[in-house]
């Protein structure tokens, strides 16, 4: 059993590990998508890692920039407050990206759901976008 020094030491030393705990979230939605792309049959699709936002998507049927947010088990769930903030940071950088003259069509993934707002299931019509057009590059939703 640690002494409490060393109890705090580790603790103070597994910023890096959670940070890249975050960056690996990351890259496997990255690999999700590149592999929902290759298997749509989408060999010119380009996946960028840190492009114009977290992960930029260019497909053969437009553009798509995903902002993908992490959150450990022993953390919990998103709240409101979080969705909030996270919601406007993408709005400002769904902005700067209008004006400069790219895709505004932006995703927001949250690996956990948000304290409080139900989720439906997987397929469910309350999952489905509202419009009938693509949930990402290649992909109907």
């Amino acid at each position: 059993m640690p002494t409490e020094p060393q109890a705090a030491l580790w603790v103070a030393s597994r910023a890096g590990a959670r940070a890249g705990r975050g960056f690996r979230f990351q890259n496997l939605v990255a690999t999700l998508v590149v592999l929902s792309l290759w298997s749509e049959g989408d060999a010119t699709a380009v996946v960028t890692p840190e492009g114009y936002d977290d992960i930029s998507v260019q497909s053969s049927s437009g553009s798509l920039f995903i902002q993908v947010k992490s959150r450990r088990e022993s953390v919990g769930d998103f709240e409101a407050t979080d969705l909030r903030r996270d919601l406007r940071s993408v709005a400002k950088a769904w902005v700067k990206r209008r004006d400069a003259g790219l895709s505004a069509a932006t995703i927001l993934l949250l690996e956990r759901p948000v304290a409080r707002i139900p989720v439906p299931e997987w397929g469910s019509v309350a999952a489905q976008p509202a419009s009938s057009g693509r949930v990402y590059p290649g992909r109907r939703g």
